[in-house]
């Protein structure tokens, strides 16, 4: 790839403004030990208008063409957020095969939903595509107040995950500096061999902070800029889900709401062969290798949201 592609930003930076739980950070902020040093590729700085309040912000890999589509045509399209401006941005890395990338280019050009930064695309590079995310947020989607954060093989229940969100603010609960998932407490590091191998020279602790899993998870969008600050200098961290959601957050004392109940990981098995699933189960966040089964699992969502209102007499959701 042409190194010309790798020039040293301007950096952003924010001042944080510390809030509620139970961690601190005794990090000294004078020192910049990870500058991102990476430009855009791909932008569309005008896609986020400045009415839009909810930010769907979905990770990808370059050759996920189809997993793209059918987020645009299922959950993540702006229209079924009709009581929010909603906006749709797919981020991710270079990628080194030329068809592919000009394939992206071509896809930028037609849906202009597309943010892509000159960092490689790979597995190690993930971290690199979270802090992407806050800096393209920060300087581009100043509006937002919720951030729906997901991977592209996720399926998301808008219309549930709204309707919680208006109960916590219907109880007094204000979402300021909070992160909604399914927190992960006390997870070992991972020593032995296998994918997840992190050696004691990348992390020293026996365990990691709390954190989320990457896979979907809502953010008050007052934290990003804050995390983007952070993230220049808090040394890189391979993990994604632990640098983000739990090094950066604790940095600046995010809140958690858990949200363990209602993330349904794998088995489409059960969402293809249980009759009343949707009735049964009701998950905000599902984890769905297999393209048919998501497209069927929104369509049954949708429906159920539509004969909701039709039985209560409800105005519009989400």
């Amino acid at each position: 790839m042409d190194g010309s592609l790798f020039i040293h930003i301007q950096h952003f930076v924010t001042v944080s403004l510390l809030t509620t739980l139970t961690f601190t950070s005794a990090k000294p902020q004078n020192k910049i030990v990870n500058l991102h040093p990476f430009t855009f590729h791909l932008n569309n700085p005008q896609l986020c208008s400045g009415d839009t309040d909810v930010l769907l912000w979905i990770h990808t890999a370059p050759n996920h063409f189809r997993q793209r589509l059918l987020i645009r045509n299922t959950w993540g399209n702006p229209k079924n957020f009709e009581r929010h401006k909603a906006t749709l941005v797919f981020f991710l890395g270079i990628s080194t095969d030329n068809d592919t990338q000009a394939h992206i280019e071509y896809e930028s050009e037609t849906y202009h939903d597309i943010v892509q930064e000159t960092f490689l695309d790979s597995y190690r590079n993930l971290t690199y595509k979270a802090i992407m995310g806050c800096k393209w947020t920060t300087l581009y989607c100043k509006s937002a107040d919720i951030v729906v954060k997901a991977d592209d093989d996720m399926v998301v229940d808008i219309y549930l995950l709204f309707r919680h969100i208006d109960s916590l603010r219907s109880q007094g609960k204000v979402l300021t500096n909070t992160i909604l998932c399914d927190v992960w407490y006390k997870r070992a590091v991972e020593r032995a061999s296998g994918k997840w191998k992190v050696s004691l020279e990348e992390y020293a602790e026996k365990f990691y902070p709390p954190y989320c899993p990457g896979l979907g998870l809502v953010m008050t969008a007052d934290i990003v800029p804050k995390m983007y600050n952070e993230s220049l200098y808090e040394p890189y961290f391979w993990v994604d889900d632990v640098y983000f959601t739990g090094l950066l957050a604790q940095t600046i004392n995010v809140t958690f709401q858990q949200l363990a109940a209602t993330v349904h990981f794998g088995s489409s098995k059960m969402i293809r062969t249980e009759t009343n699933f949707q009735q049964e189960y009701q998950w905000m966040f599902y984890h769905i290798q297999e393209k048919s089964i998501s497209a069927m699992l929104w369509e049954n969502i949708h429906k159920r949201e539509l004969n909701r209102r039709e039985f209560y007499k409800l105005p519009a959701a989400a």
